[in-house]
Protein backbone atom coordinates (compact mmCIF):
# COMPACT_ATOMS: atom_id res chain seq x y z
CA UNK A 1 0.00 0.00 0.00
CA UNK A 2 1.39 3.39 -1.00
CA UNK A 3 1.18 5.95 1.78
CA UNK A 4 -0.19 9.33 0.64
CA UNK A 5 2.18 12.25 1.05
CA UNK A 6 1.34 15.51 2.77
CA UNK A 7 1.70 18.77 0.87
CA UNK A 8 5.19 20.26 0.49
CA UNK A 9 4.12 23.40 2.32
CA UNK A 10 2.96 21.46 5.40
CA UNK A 11 6.07 19.27 5.38
CA UNK A 12 8.26 22.38 5.42
CA UNK A 13 6.31 24.09 8.20
CA UNK A 14 6.32 20.89 10.29
CA UNK A 15 10.04 21.50 10.88
CA UNK A 16 9.32 24.72 12.79
CA UNK A 17 9.69 24.21 16.56
CA UNK A 18 7.38 25.66 19.19
CA UNK A 19 8.64 27.25 22.44
CA UNK A 20 7.31 24.24 24.38
CA UNK A 21 9.19 21.93 22.03
CA UNK A 22 12.37 23.95 22.53
CA UNK A 23 11.99 23.66 26.31
CA UNK A 24 11.64 19.88 26.16
CA UNK A 25 14.57 19.53 23.73
CA UNK A 26 16.74 21.60 26.07
CA UNK A 27 15.94 19.29 28.96
CA UNK A 28 14.12 22.04 30.86
CA UNK A 29 10.90 21.50 32.78
CA UNK A 30 8.37 23.79 31.03
CA UNK A 31 6.67 24.41 34.39
CA UNK A 32 9.85 26.08 35.70
CA UNK A 33 10.36 28.32 32.68
CA UNK A 34 9.64 32.04 32.89
CA UNK A 35 8.53 32.80 29.36
CA UNK A 36 8.89 36.18 27.70
CA UNK A 37 8.06 34.46 24.40
CA UNK A 38 4.31 34.24 24.93
CA UNK A 39 1.79 36.31 22.97
CA UNK A 40 -0.55 36.28 25.96
CA UNK A 41 -1.65 39.29 28.02
CA UNK A 42 -2.97 38.33 31.44
CA UNK A 43 -5.89 40.77 31.64
CA UNK A 44 -9.19 39.60 33.07
CA UNK A 45 -12.06 39.51 30.58
CA UNK A 46 -14.81 42.09 31.24
CA UNK A 47 -17.32 40.80 33.80
CA UNK A 48 -20.15 42.06 31.60
CA UNK A 49 -18.92 40.01 28.64
CA UNK A 50 -18.80 36.88 30.81
CA UNK A 51 -22.36 37.66 31.95
CA UNK A 52 -23.53 37.90 28.33
CA UNK A 53 -22.16 34.43 27.60
CA UNK A 54 -23.86 33.14 30.75
CA UNK A 55 -27.19 34.65 29.67
CA UNK A 56 -27.03 32.87 26.33
CA UNK A 57 -26.03 29.54 27.86
CA UNK A 58 -28.79 29.78 30.49
CA UNK A 59 -31.53 30.51 27.96
CA UNK A 60 -32.54 27.40 26.04
CA UNK A 61 -33.83 29.33 23.00
CA UNK A 62 -30.81 31.62 22.81
CA UNK A 63 -28.39 28.74 23.18
CA UNK A 64 -30.26 26.85 20.47
CA UNK A 65 -29.95 29.89 18.19
CA UNK A 66 -26.20 30.03 18.81
CA UNK A 67 -25.86 26.68 17.07
CA UNK A 68 -27.21 28.00 13.77
CA UNK A 69 -25.42 29.48 10.79
CA UNK A 70 -25.08 33.21 10.26
CA UNK A 71 -24.27 34.91 6.97
CA UNK A 72 -20.68 34.34 5.75
CA UNK A 73 -19.80 37.94 6.64
CA UNK A 74 -21.41 37.59 10.06
CA UNK A 75 -24.79 38.39 11.54
CA UNK A 76 -25.95 41.87 10.52
CA UNK A 77 -26.72 42.81 14.13
CA UNK A 78 -23.12 42.02 15.09
CA UNK A 79 -21.74 43.97 12.14
CA UNK A 80 -23.90 46.95 13.09
CA UNK A 81 -22.71 46.79 16.71
CA UNK A 82 -19.08 46.70 15.57
CA UNK A 83 -19.64 49.60 13.17
CA UNK A 84 -21.21 51.62 15.99
CA UNK A 85 -18.23 50.80 18.18
CA UNK A 86 -15.81 51.90 15.45
CA UNK A 87 -17.70 55.18 15.00
CA UNK A 88 -18.12 56.09 18.68
CA UNK A 89 -14.92 54.77 20.24
CA UNK A 90 -12.39 54.81 17.41
CA UNK A 91 -13.68 57.73 15.33
CA UNK A 92 -13.93 55.76 12.07
CA UNK A 93 -16.78 56.66 9.70
CA UNK A 94 -18.07 53.19 8.74
CA UNK A 95 -21.33 51.32 8.32
CA UNK A 96 -22.16 47.66 8.87
CA UNK A 97 -21.47 47.07 5.16
CA UNK A 98 -17.83 48.00 5.79
CA UNK A 99 -17.43 45.24 8.41
CA UNK A 100 -16.68 41.53 7.92
CA UNK A 101 -16.69 39.30 11.01
CA UNK A 102 -14.30 36.35 11.15
CA UNK A 103 -12.81 33.63 13.34
CA UNK A 104 -10.06 35.87 14.68
CA UNK A 105 -7.59 38.10 12.86
CA UNK A 106 -5.42 35.27 11.52
CA UNK A 107 -8.29 33.57 9.73
CA UNK A 108 -9.77 36.78 8.38
CA UNK A 109 -6.35 37.98 7.17
CA UNK A 110 -5.92 34.69 5.32
CA UNK A 111 -9.27 35.29 3.63
CA UNK A 112 -8.23 38.85 2.80
CA UNK A 113 -4.98 37.62 1.21
CA UNK A 114 -6.93 35.21 -0.97
CA UNK A 115 -9.54 37.85 -1.82
CA UNK A 116 -7.14 40.69 -2.60
CA UNK A 117 -4.09 38.94 -4.10
CA UNK A 118 -3.59 36.37 -6.83
CA UNK A 119 -0.95 33.63 -6.50
CA UNK A 120 2.27 35.07 -7.84
CA UNK A 121 1.61 38.66 -6.78
CA UNK A 122 4.19 40.13 -4.43
CA UNK A 123 3.59 41.61 -0.99
CA UNK A 124 5.67 44.11 1.01
CA UNK A 125 6.26 43.46 4.71
CA UNK A 126 8.29 45.38 7.26
CA UNK A 127 11.56 44.05 8.65
CA UNK A 128 10.99 43.29 11.47
CA UNK A 129 7.35 42.27 11.45
CA UNK A 130 4.95 39.72 12.95
CA UNK A 131 6.46 36.29 12.30
CA UNK A 132 3.16 34.68 11.34
CA UNK A 133 2.72 36.91 8.28
CA UNK A 134 5.33 35.07 6.23
CA UNK A 135 3.78 31.70 7.08
CA UNK A 136 0.39 33.03 6.03
CA UNK A 137 1.90 34.17 2.73
CA UNK A 138 3.29 30.67 2.22
CA UNK A 139 -0.10 29.04 2.64
CA UNK A 140 -2.15 31.70 0.84
CA UNK A 141 0.10 32.84 -2.00
CA UNK A 142 3.59 31.49 -2.48
CA UNK A 143 3.22 27.80 -3.23
CA UNK A 144 3.41 27.25 -7.02
CA UNK A 145 0.17 25.85 -8.39
CA UNK A 146 -1.39 24.85 -11.68
CA UNK A 147 -4.40 26.64 -13.09
CA UNK A 148 -6.53 25.20 -15.86
CA UNK A 149 -8.05 27.85 -18.07
CA UNK A 150 -9.87 27.14 -21.32
CA UNK A 151 -8.30 23.70 -21.47
CA UNK A 152 -4.76 25.07 -21.18
CA UNK A 153 -2.60 24.37 -18.11
CA UNK A 154 -0.24 27.17 -17.15
CA UNK A 155 2.13 27.55 -14.24
CA UNK A 156 1.59 30.35 -11.74
CA UNK A 157 4.92 31.22 -10.08
CA UNK A 158 5.14 31.73 -6.34
CA UNK A 159 4.92 35.25 -4.99
CA UNK A 160 7.84 37.06 -3.42
CA UNK A 161 7.79 38.87 -0.11
CA UNK A 162 9.72 42.15 -0.34
CA UNK A 163 11.00 43.41 3.02
CA UNK A 164 11.23 47.07 3.99
CA UNK A 165 13.77 47.58 6.83
CA UNK A 166 12.27 49.85 9.50
CA UNK A 167 14.69 49.33 12.41
CA UNK A 168 18.00 51.20 12.42
CA UNK A 169 20.15 48.64 14.24
CA UNK A 170 23.08 51.06 14.62
CA UNK A 171 21.03 53.71 16.42
CA UNK A 172 18.54 51.13 17.75
CA UNK A 173 15.65 53.34 16.60
CA UNK A 174 12.43 52.46 14.80
CA UNK A 175 11.90 54.26 11.50
CA UNK A 176 13.94 57.32 12.53
CA UNK A 177 13.43 58.96 9.12
CA UNK A 178 9.99 58.22 7.62
CA UNK A 179 10.87 60.01 4.37
CA UNK A 180 13.76 57.59 3.74
CA UNK A 181 11.49 54.62 4.49
CA UNK A 182 8.97 55.99 1.99
CA UNK A 183 11.67 56.38 -0.66
CA UNK A 184 12.77 52.78 -0.08
CA UNK A 185 9.14 51.62 -0.31
CA UNK A 186 8.78 53.38 -3.64
CA UNK A 187 11.90 51.60 -4.93
CA UNK A 188 10.50 48.23 -3.81
CA UNK A 189 7.24 48.98 -5.58
CA UNK A 190 9.04 49.74 -8.84
CA UNK A 191 10.97 46.47 -8.66
CA UNK A 192 8.27 44.12 -7.35
CA UNK A 193 5.01 45.79 -8.43
CA UNK A 194 3.41 44.43 -5.23
CA UNK A 195 -0.27 43.97 -4.63
CA UNK A 196 -0.21 44.79 -0.93
CA UNK A 197 1.69 46.47 1.89
CA UNK A 198 0.95 44.79 5.23
CA UNK A 199 2.06 45.86 8.70
CA UNK A 200 0.91 46.15 12.32
CA UNK A 201 0.69 49.27 14.48
CA UNK A 202 1.58 49.15 17.36
CA UNK A 203 4.00 46.66 15.93
CA UNK A 204 4.70 43.10 16.94
CA UNK A 205 7.59 42.58 17.82
CA UNK A 206 8.80 46.13 18.58
CA UNK A 207 5.81 47.78 20.27
CA UNK A 208 6.28 50.83 18.03
CA UNK A 209 3.54 52.90 16.39
CA UNK A 210 4.15 53.55 12.69
CA UNK A 211 4.33 57.30 12.14
CA UNK A 212 1.58 59.29 10.42
CA UNK A 213 4.04 60.75 7.92
CA UNK A 214 4.98 57.30 6.64
CA UNK A 215 1.43 55.93 6.56
CA UNK A 216 0.08 59.02 4.79
CA UNK A 217 2.75 58.74 2.11
CA UNK A 218 2.36 54.96 1.83
CA UNK A 219 -1.41 55.26 1.42
CA UNK A 220 -0.95 57.87 -1.30
CA UNK A 221 1.52 55.56 -3.06
CA UNK A 222 -0.87 52.61 -2.78
CA UNK A 223 -3.71 54.66 -4.23
CA UNK A 224 -1.52 55.75 -7.14
CA UNK A 225 -0.44 52.18 -7.91
CA UNK A 226 -3.70 50.35 -7.21
CA UNK A 227 -2.28 48.54 -4.16
CA UNK A 228 -3.91 47.60 -0.89
CA UNK A 229 -2.59 48.97 2.40
CA UNK A 230 -3.53 46.48 5.14
CA UNK A 231 -2.96 47.46 8.78
CA UNK A 232 -3.38 45.00 11.63
CA UNK A 233 -4.81 46.99 14.56
CA UNK A 234 -4.26 44.24 17.13
CA UNK A 235 -3.17 46.64 19.87
CA UNK A 236 -5.07 49.79 18.88
CA UNK A 237 -6.68 49.95 22.34
CA UNK A 238 -3.32 49.58 24.11
CA UNK A 239 -1.67 52.77 22.91
CA UNK A 240 0.28 54.53 25.65
CA UNK A 241 -0.05 57.90 23.89
CA UNK A 242 -2.31 59.65 21.39
CA UNK A 243 -3.72 57.67 18.47
CA UNK A 244 -2.20 58.39 15.05
CA UNK A 245 -4.45 60.15 12.53
CA UNK A 246 -4.67 57.13 10.22
CA UNK A 247 -6.55 55.17 12.90
CA UNK A 248 -9.67 57.16 12.02
CA UNK A 249 -9.48 57.04 8.21
CA UNK A 250 -12.60 55.78 6.43
CA UNK A 251 -12.27 52.91 3.92
CA UNK A 252 -15.01 54.49 1.82
CA UNK A 253 -12.83 57.58 1.34
CA UNK A 254 -9.71 55.42 0.95
CA UNK A 255 -10.69 52.13 -0.76
CA UNK A 256 -7.06 50.98 -0.75
CA UNK A 257 -7.14 50.87 3.06
CA UNK A 258 -8.08 47.66 4.90
CA UNK A 259 -7.80 47.21 8.67
CA UNK A 260 -7.79 43.99 10.70
CA UNK A 261 -9.12 43.92 14.28
CA UNK A 262 -8.57 40.99 16.67
CA UNK A 263 -10.61 40.73 19.86
CA UNK A 264 -7.61 40.10 22.09
CA UNK A 265 -7.87 43.51 23.79
CA UNK A 266 -11.54 44.50 23.68
CA UNK A 267 -12.75 41.31 25.36
CA UNK A 268 -9.53 39.44 26.16
CA UNK A 269 -10.71 36.73 23.79
CA UNK A 270 -7.54 35.29 22.28
CA UNK A 271 -8.81 31.71 22.46
CA UNK A 272 -12.43 32.66 21.83
CA UNK A 273 -11.70 33.24 18.17
CA UNK A 274 -13.43 36.41 17.02
CA UNK A 275 -12.24 39.37 14.98
CA UNK A 276 -13.31 41.69 12.21
CA UNK A 277 -12.10 43.43 9.08
CA UNK A 278 -12.96 46.98 8.02
CA UNK A 279 -12.76 47.87 4.35
CA UNK A 280 -14.65 49.23 1.39
CA UNK A 281 -17.94 47.51 0.55
CA UNK A 282 -16.25 45.85 -2.45
CA UNK A 283 -13.44 44.46 -0.29
CA UNK A 284 -15.86 43.22 2.38
CA UNK A 285 -18.02 41.43 -0.19
CA UNK A 286 -14.92 39.77 -1.68
CA UNK A 287 -13.79 38.57 1.75
CA UNK A 288 -17.28 37.17 2.31
CA UNK A 289 -17.00 35.01 -0.81
CA UNK A 290 -13.71 33.54 0.42
CA UNK A 291 -15.07 33.07 3.92
CA UNK A 292 -18.01 31.10 2.57
CA UNK A 293 -15.51 28.60 1.17
CA UNK A 294 -13.14 28.50 4.16
CA UNK A 295 -15.39 28.71 7.22
CA UNK A 296 -19.01 29.03 6.01
CA UNK A 297 -19.59 31.62 8.73
CA UNK A 298 -18.09 33.08 11.92
CA UNK A 299 -18.91 31.54 15.29
CA UNK A 300 -22.53 32.41 16.14
CA UNK A 301 -22.15 32.18 19.94
CA UNK A 302 -19.29 34.68 20.01
CA UNK A 303 -21.21 37.02 17.72
CA UNK A 304 -24.29 36.92 19.93
CA UNK A 305 -22.27 37.58 23.09
CA UNK A 306 -20.23 40.41 21.53
CA UNK A 307 -23.32 42.04 20.03
CA UNK A 308 -25.09 42.09 23.38
CA UNK A 309 -21.92 43.22 25.16
CA UNK A 310 -21.18 46.09 22.78
CA UNK A 311 -24.79 47.29 22.81
CA UNK A 312 -24.53 47.64 26.60
CA UNK A 313 -20.89 48.59 27.21
CA UNK A 314 -20.44 51.27 24.54
CA UNK A 315 -23.38 53.50 25.60
CA UNK A 316 -22.79 53.14 29.34
CA UNK A 317 -19.04 53.75 29.07
CA UNK A 318 -18.01 50.49 30.73
CA UNK A 319 -16.03 49.32 27.69
CA UNK A 320 -14.06 52.55 27.65
CA UNK A 321 -13.37 52.16 31.39
CA UNK A 322 -12.25 48.54 30.90
CA UNK A 323 -9.90 49.51 28.08
CA UNK A 324 -8.45 52.37 30.12
CA UNK A 325 -7.74 50.09 33.08
CA UNK A 326 -6.24 47.37 30.85
CA UNK A 327 -4.08 49.94 29.09
CA UNK A 328 -2.73 51.23 32.39
CA UNK A 329 -1.88 47.70 33.56
CA UNK A 330 -0.03 47.10 30.30
CA UNK A 331 1.86 50.40 30.49
CA UNK A 332 3.03 49.62 34.02
CA UNK A 333 4.23 46.18 32.89
CA UNK A 334 6.12 47.81 30.02
CA UNK A 335 7.80 50.19 32.47
CA UNK A 336 8.64 47.30 34.83
CA UNK A 337 10.22 45.35 31.96
CA UNK A 338 12.33 48.34 30.92
CA UNK A 339 13.53 48.88 34.49
CA UNK A 340 14.37 45.18 34.92
CA UNK A 341 16.31 45.05 31.65
CA UNK A 342 18.32 48.13 32.64
CA UNK A 343 18.93 46.83 36.16
CA UNK A 344 19.89 43.22 35.44
CA UNK A 345 21.12 43.18 31.83
CA UNK A 346 22.04 46.68 30.69
CA UNK A 347 21.06 45.82 27.11
CA UNK A 348 19.61 48.20 24.53
CA UNK A 349 15.86 47.98 24.09
CA UNK A 350 13.05 50.01 22.54
CA UNK A 351 10.56 51.97 24.64
CA UNK A 352 7.15 50.62 23.54
CA UNK A 353 4.46 52.98 22.22
CA UNK A 354 1.84 50.36 23.02
CA UNK A 355 1.01 46.67 22.86
CA UNK A 356 2.71 43.95 24.89
CA UNK A 357 6.17 43.66 23.30
CA UNK A 358 9.56 45.25 22.96
CA UNK A 359 12.83 44.08 21.42
CA UNK A 360 16.22 43.80 23.12
CA UNK A 361 19.69 43.86 21.55
CA UNK A 362 21.55 40.80 22.89
CA UNK A 363 24.73 41.34 20.87
CA UNK A 364 24.92 37.81 19.47
CA UNK A 365 23.01 35.33 17.32
CA UNK A 366 19.46 35.40 18.65
CA UNK A 367 18.84 31.65 18.40
CA UNK A 368 22.05 30.86 20.28
CA UNK A 369 21.17 33.40 22.96
CA UNK A 370 17.66 31.98 23.37
CA UNK A 371 18.97 28.42 23.63
CA UNK A 372 21.56 29.43 26.24
CA UNK A 373 19.07 31.44 28.32
CA UNK A 374 16.59 28.59 28.26
CA UNK A 375 19.06 25.84 29.13
CA UNK A 376 20.95 27.70 31.85
CA UNK A 377 18.48 30.19 33.32
CA UNK A 378 15.09 28.62 32.45
CA UNK A 379 14.09 31.89 30.79
CA UNK A 380 12.57 31.87 27.31
CA UNK A 381 12.48 34.59 24.66
CA UNK A 382 11.37 34.64 21.03
CA UNK A 383 14.48 34.78 18.80
CA UNK A 384 14.60 37.93 16.71
CA UNK A 385 15.44 36.01 13.54
CA UNK A 386 11.82 34.89 13.38
CA UNK A 387 10.76 38.50 12.81
CA UNK A 388 13.34 39.62 10.27
CA UNK A 389 17.01 40.04 9.45
CA UNK A 390 17.25 43.30 11.40
CA UNK A 391 16.72 41.31 14.62
CA UNK A 392 19.33 38.61 14.01
CA UNK A 393 21.12 39.76 17.17
CA UNK A 394 18.04 40.59 19.22
CA UNK A 395 15.10 38.94 20.96
CA UNK A 396 11.44 39.82 21.38
CA UNK A 397 10.38 40.42 24.97
CA UNK A 398 6.72 39.94 25.87
CA UNK A 399 5.69 41.59 29.13
CA UNK A 400 1.99 40.85 28.53
CA UNK A 401 1.92 37.69 30.69
CA UNK A 402 3.16 39.72 33.67
CA UNK A 403 0.67 42.60 33.83
CA UNK A 404 -0.46 41.22 37.20
CA UNK A 405 2.87 39.75 38.33
CA UNK A 406 5.78 42.18 38.17
CA UNK A 407 7.70 40.06 40.68
CA UNK A 408 7.80 37.12 38.26
CA UNK A 409 8.90 39.48 35.48
CA UNK A 410 11.72 40.78 37.68
CA UNK A 411 12.72 37.23 38.62
CA UNK A 412 13.11 36.26 34.98
CA UNK A 413 15.53 39.08 34.16
CA UNK A 414 17.36 38.60 37.47
CA UNK A 415 17.89 34.89 36.69
CA UNK A 416 19.25 35.72 33.27
CA UNK A 417 21.46 38.51 34.60
CA UNK A 418 23.08 36.20 37.15
CA UNK A 419 23.73 33.56 34.48
CA UNK A 420 25.29 36.06 32.08
CA UNK A 421 27.44 37.49 34.89
CA UNK A 422 28.83 34.02 35.57
CA UNK A 423 29.69 33.71 31.89
CA UNK A 424 31.50 37.05 32.03
CA UNK A 425 29.09 38.77 29.69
Amino acid sequence: MKKPVLSRVVQEQARVRTPLGQSIEAGVDPAKVISFASAWADHESPALLMAKYAEICADRKLFHSSGGYTEPLGDMACREALAEFERREMGVDVSAENVAVGLGSTQILHNALVALCDPGEDVVLFDPTYANYYIQMVFALTDPCLVKEAGVTRSVPGAEVAYLPVLDVEQWRYMPEPSKALARLEELCKVHNPRMLLFQSPDNPTGQVVKDKFVGGALELCEERGMFLVINMAYEAQLFGDAPKYYSLSPEEHPSLVTIHPNNVFGHSLGRRFGWLVGSKEVVEAVGKVQHATALCPDALHQMAMTSYLRASVPDGSLRKYLSESRELTRKAADAAAEAIDKHLGMRHLKPDGGIYTVMDVGMDSEQFVADALRNASVLFAPGKAFGNTLERAVRVSYGPFVNDHAKLEEGFERLGKHLSKKGK
